[in-house]
């Protein structure tokens, strides 16, 4: 009994055994097709993860550039326009007026504007830096549409020298005034040249031609300051013409003080460049004004065209401060002889 007993256990032990065994294989099965399912799962979240890094990089770039040194570029041209606006533009390399920049990663930025026309400036960044026995290069090049804009203590709006030179010498009629001078109840034509600290006073006078300054007539002459700025009083009836050896300009005195009596009535066709400008009276102003200091324009003074869009800049003259209100930056053109050397070029030979 006892034996057939332990026989029988282990028999009971043996069938069980068996059936464990028999059962191994389907669940081996299961635990395969789960395998594959989970992996399945894993590189999908692997690869959804990698593309989200590779557009986060890509983002990354566009926002803050590919390089260093493409950032720098970048930078210089946006210093470009922040100087443009405050009326310190920088120039070209061409007559060394450009504007050298060292940034504290090591660049030296060159910035350059050139102008290509009265409403148009070309302007080019470029950024080198050493590294080791390479240097890292990018440049940055666009082409920009200005409005020409008053400023405060900044590059004053003055004649180009050359033209201020030659429009001087052209004029037939030019008067020098210097301390003290009145006119009153006269037409006069050509151009009145203010000396420093000179004071002229207009009534009921006619004026076909332009004042200037000597800070108006060339950039190589002295804004006056103080009781040394010259100063304009119009009182009665005022009629300012910008005539022909200055078109479209009928003042350029960015050192001088200009004011007219509360009942004055003033007309005034031309440009007008003044430190200061006060016209608290009736009248008439058709052409842009720009003040380097101060302006106030009253409200019986009409402006034709003022508000409606940029005024018209007279040509004779050189901005002190543009502002950026289109920038575009085209691609580079190939030159006749990457053309030529394209067309010649035979890869079986």
């Amino acid at each position: 009994m006892s034996i057939t007993s332990k026989d029988n256990n282990w028999r009971v032990q043996t069938s069980l055994e068996t059936g464990l065994i028999a059962k191994r294989p389907a669940e081996q099965g299961w635990v395969l097709v789960a395998s594959f399912i989970l992996a399945g799962l894993a590189a999908s979240v692997s690869v959804t993860w990698a593309r989200h890094a590779v557009l986060a990089k890509s983002s990354l770039e566009m926002a803050h550039g590919a390089s260093e040194s493409e950032e720098a570029a970048q930078s210089g041209l946006n210093h470009a326009r922040e100087q443009m606006r405050q009326g310190h533009p920088p120039g070209n390399c061409g007559d060394g007026t450009e504007q050298v920049v060292l940034t504290e990663g090591g660049h030296v930025v060159t910035i350059e504007r050139e102008v290509s026309s009265h409403k148009r400036r070309r302007l080019r960044t470029y950024a080198t830096k050493m590294n080791g026995q390479f240097t890292e290069e990018a440049a940055v090049r666009a082409r920009a549409r200005v409005v020409q804009e008053s400023n405060s203590e900044g590059e004053p709006t003055r004649l180009n020298c050359d033209s201020g030179a030659v429009s001087t010498m052209m004029a037939g009629l030019v008067t020098v005034l210097s301390g003290s001078n009145t006119y009153s109840d006269v037409d006069m034509a050509g151009l009145f040249i203010l000396e420093p600290g000179a004071d002229l006073t207009l009534e009921n006078v006619v004026l076909r031609g332009a004042v200037i300054t000597r800070a108006g007539r060339c950039a190589d002459e002295p804004m006056q300051t103080g009781s040394n700025r010259p100063t304009i009083n119009m009182v009665g009836d005022i009629r300012l013409i910008a005539g022909t050896v200055l078109p479209d300009v009928a003042m350029v005195a960015p050192d001088c003080v200009v004011t007219a009596d509360v009942d004055a009535r003033v007309e005034i066709q031309g440009q007008v460049v003044a430190n200061e400008l006060d016209l608290p009276c009736r009248g008439s102003l058709r052409g842009m004004v720009v003040t380097e200091k101060r302006g106030n324009i009253g409200g019986g003074c009409k402006r034709p065209g003022y508000g409606r869009g940029p005024q018209s800049w007279s040509n004779e003259l050189v901005a002190g401060a543009e502002r950026v209100t289109l920038i575009s930056f085209p691609s580079e053109s190939y030159t006749e002889s990457e053309m030529d050397a394209m067309e010649s070029c035979n890869v079986f030979n």
